[in-house]
């Protein structure tokens, strides 16, 4: 039972550090307008 919880904390855990990441290559590339970003956080 343990061994379950940590892996889905891990995988959430993972999920968040994937998110934060995306959203730094995001701001790195200008490209993207104020819309496209709501759009991502819609998504998420």
């Amino acid at each position: 039972m343990k061994f379950q919880e940590s892996n889905v904390q891990s995988e959430i855990f993972g999920s968040l550090l994937r998110e934060k990441l995306e959203y730094r290559i995001l701001l790195l590339t200008h490209d993207y307008t104020e819309k496209q970003f709501h759009f991502l956080f819609l998504l998420f």
